[in-house]
């Protein structure tokens, strides 16, 4: 029995399942692309109860104890509020807040100056200062700490914290009550506990990132550094941002920058003792604008499905719209909280909200963190779930500081008792409502069927055109499918060339081995093992004997078969199409690396343009690079734009001439792959073509990797972004390349660029900016032009810029070239 021929197994179905998958590229994609959109849909449905994963917070087997065991205390913190009331809101709060911090508490009390930038162009920068007290556990070591966060507005203005003089006042009561009893009554207590008071007037989020940034990244030799007090490592914080001290409803706010979110076991740390100890009620962030618009429809079916006794589908309707909701802030990346600043060093915290509503949802009185877009609607303004439920009662000033300082202790317990690093619970995950959620295993699935859409279309019947690549394409793909019939002819020609080629004469004097006995032996056996290789490949000799037998009987002399060059052994094209192949590769390549370097440095520059402005006016320039020499730490983001943007420019002279070049490269004539001389117009035609088709490639190839990068950190905003490049995809990639005669070919090419114009022209970027624009309620104008330009996410900023831009143009440069077409 002859030996089964080589590749006949794994090899060759792989091959063949490859290229089924590719000439099935179209309907593959319109079914990914529905997978995705439906996936999204479904995933309300494959929602699963939050419980808690790390067992050792102990969540529930202890009580409350700071009025049953330190009712000094609580009365303390009550007059320590009073006392301080004079002072809110004035140039003298900060000095009157740290002297009767050291005189009435007892603990190390230290400040950190800082200096935030005006809201407003020009004028000096402001100084603020955020206070902070370190109480040292008796029984830890002092290696870590948990952190308690109270916000106050320090001086007369406000930049985006909104407060009450009630609301501060709750703040300083609960946060020194609470201290007070932890040091005198809780036996308890493993780690140190850091009560930090931020001056939220010049900006909450900033003031804590630059707290955060002095307390976790101490700049060793720093002058006041031994005076800035730190405690161990923090591990776990909470942000209680009190902007009224009689509120009625609490709001959990989890997103930090660029859609980070705390492990969720925080999240539910928080909902398991508000649900058990605060007579009100606990929502997610119902944030204004774009999210408020698009939940609005799912909770309006909700509502309307329940009216019809459909309850699962009113509960399924009414989780797509948190869902959608919350997908919407984690894209955006913007932070909802203080405890953004702590989640970007590593802090594990969530910002726990006391805010008074009306029946119909709109706060009453100062908001909080304007980052939380908790605006109340237009008056009059229909509710989003069609009229909502009487107003709740306001708890009063002590029972708001009683339940809420039960809660805040309860936290800080079962932080204090974990041992080891918060590490069993997730961080990827979704949240469908107050006690449900999605795993990243499920999320994920929909947002990967949207992505692999993009490979699909860089299938290999699409990049090769007319001219050398449709045939170069057209050749390796025919010698893939057929590569052991293509070798097994040319062995068995070598085998009958070495049996018939006749031996040299012997010299005189020689004999055995050493002379052409040695040489026709070795012949002989060089010729044994190619028929035997030749034979193992599948190769049959002709009836008759075939091979060197057949020659030798017709008498005619064999002809020397063409040697076996390494261009065939490994099934390419030949060398000239081969070497024009990788020239245009090469210069595709770096034309998709030179767009993408211009892109996101012509973003960074745009994100940076208010400081960069004042520098390239030439009579300040040499003032400004004097000064950014001698201190260029205070200029690095200056600095770090222009050298990006000269590094960009090179990138893009460098893409530009290799593609110039890669673009006359080619032709099946052109022996050296850069010849256009010797090449026909359409030969140019056909090269220019399977150019067009690589770039594309490349461009499909880059979007689909950075998106499954982007995948892994913020799935939301990935989504969002395929929504846009995966249109693009499907409607400006072109057909696959068909011969020149083929009837109806010209036509359907012409729609296909009819189709691709009106692609890009949905999905060109002033369209989705006007498409946001119009669905946020902002409008499309220079406020919201400015907005997304200054004060977006660097994550969303940076998708745009970096992949979603960049896509556009190459897809709109293809689609204006034609050739490809």
């Amino acid at each position: 029995m002859p030996p089964p021929p080589v590749g006949a197994g794994g090899g060759r179905s792989l091959t063949a399942a490859l290229e089924a998958v590719a000439r099935r590229a179209a309907p593959l994609s319109a079914l990914l692309v529905a997978i995705g959109l439906a996936g999204l849909l479904a995933l309300p449905l494959l929602a699963r109860p939050i419980t808690f994963d790390e067992n050792a917070l102990l969540a529930g087997s202890a009580r409350p104890t700071l009025r049953a065991k330190s009712p000094a205390a609580y009365a303390a913190g009550k007059a320590f509020a009073a006392g301080l009331a004079p002072d809110l809101f004035g140039p003298r709060f900060t000095a009157s807040l740290q002297a009767a911090l050291a005189a009435q508490l007892g603990l190390p009390v230290h400040n950190h100056t800082f200096a935030a930038a005006r809201p407003a162009a020009g004028g000096a920068p402001r100084a603020c200062t955020n206070v902070h007290a370190v109480l040292s556990s008796p029984r830890g070591d002092g290696k870590e700490a948990l952190l308690l966060v109270t916000p106050i507005n320090h001086q007369a203005f406000a930049t985006d914290f909104e407060q009450d003089a009630s609301g501060a006042g709750l703040a300083l009561a609960l946060g020194f009550a609470l201290l007070a009893h932890l040091d005198s009554a809780a036996p308890w207590l493993a780690k140190e506990v850091v009560w930090v008071l931020p001056d939220a007037s010049c900006g909450l989020v900033a003031a804590m990132a630059a707290w955060a940034e002095a307390y976790q990244n101490p700049a060793l030799g720093a002058p006041g550094l031994e005076a800035f007090g730190r405690g161990g490592v923090l591990q776990q914080g909470l942000v209680l941002e009190l902007p009224t001290g009689t509120p009625n409803t609490l709001q959990a706010s989890l997103e930090g920058w660029d859609g980070l979110l705390p492990k969720l076991d925080t999240y539910w740390l928080l909902r398991w003792y508000c649900s058990h100890y605060v007579a009100a009620p606990l929502e997610l962030a119902q944030d204004a604008g774009l999210q408020r618009a698009l939940g609005a429809g799912a909770d309006a079916a909700s509502a309307a499905l329940a009216r019809a006794g459909a309850t699962g589908a009113a509960s399924a309707a009414a989780a797509a719209g948190v869902l959608t909701r919350f997908m919407v802030r984690q894209a955006r990346g913007l932070p909802t909280g203080g405890h953004a600043a702590l989640k970007a060093l590593g802090v594990d915290a969530a910002t726990l909200r006391a805010l008074a509503k009306d029946g119909a949802g709109r706060v009453l009185g100062p908001a909080g963190f304007a980052g939380a877009d908790n605006a109340a609607p237009r008056p009059g303004a229909p509710h989003p779930r069609g009229g909502g439920p009487p107003a709740r009662r306001r708890l009063s000033a002590d029972e708001a500081l009683a339940q809420l300082g039960d809660v805040a202790e309860l936290v800080l317990r079962s932080c204090s008792c974990l041992i080891e690093r918060f590490h069993h619970s997730l961080f990827l995950y979704a949240l469908t409502g107050l006690e449900a959620y999605v795993s990243v295993e499920r999320y994920v699935a929909p947002l990967a069927a949207l992505i692999l859409v993009l490979p699909l279309q860089a299938r290999p019947g699409r990049q090769g055109g007319e001219g050398d690549g449709g045939r170069a394409g057209g050749r390796a793909l025919r010698a893939r499918e057929c590569r052991p019939a293509r070798l097994a002819p040319g062995c068995a020609a070598q085998a009958a060339a070495l049996r018939s080629t006749p031996a040299p004469p012997r010299a005189s004097g020689s004999a055995g081995a050493g002379g052409a006995g040695g040489v026709g032996g070795a012949r002989r056996r060089l010729a044994a093992k190619l028929a035997g290789l030749a034979a193992r490949l599948g190769h049959r000799p002709a009836p008759g004997g075939g091979g060197d037998g057949a020659a030798a009987a017709s008498g005619a002399p064999p002809a020397p078969p063409a040697p076996l060059a390494p261009v065939d052994l490994l099934q390419l094209a030949p060398a000239g199409e081969t070497a024009a192949a990788l020239v245009q590769w090469g210069g595709a390549l770096k034309l998709v690396m030179a767009v993408h370097a211009l892109a996101v440095a012509a973003g960074c520059a745009l994100r940076r343009a208010p400081e960069l402005l004042p520098v390239l006016r030439l009579p300040g320039l040499a003032a400004w690079l004097a000064r950014a020499a001698a201190a260029p730490a205070d200029h690095a983001a200056e600095l770090g734009a222009g050298c990006g943007l000269v590094l960009a420019l090179w990138a893009v002279l460098d893409g530009l001439a290799s593609a110039c070049a890669a673009g006359a490269c080619g032709g099946a004539g052109a022996a050296d792959g850069c010849s256009s001389s010797t090449s026909s117009r359409s030969s140019r035609s056909g090269s220019r073509a399977a150019f067009v088709r690589r770039v594309l490639v490349a461009e499909l190839s880059a979007a689909a990797a950075a998106l499954a990068a982007l995948a892994c950190l913020n799935w939301a905003l990935a989504y969002a972004a395929c929504l846009v490049v995966v249109p693009l995809a499907l409607g400006c990639t072109p057909p696959p390349a068909e011969p020149s005669g083929a009837g109806g070919a010209a036509g359907a090419r012409r729609r296909g660029r009819r189709r691709a114009a009106a692609v890009l022209a949905c999905c060109s970027p002033p369209a989705v900016a006007a498409a946001l624009g119009v669905a946020s309620g902002s409008g499309v104008g220079p406020a919201w032009l400015a907005w997304l330009a200054l004060r977006s996410s660097w994550g969303a900023w940076l998708v745009a810029w970096g992949v979603v831009l960049p896509f556009w143009g190459v897809a709109a440069w293809a689609v204006a070239d034609g050739s490809a077409w």
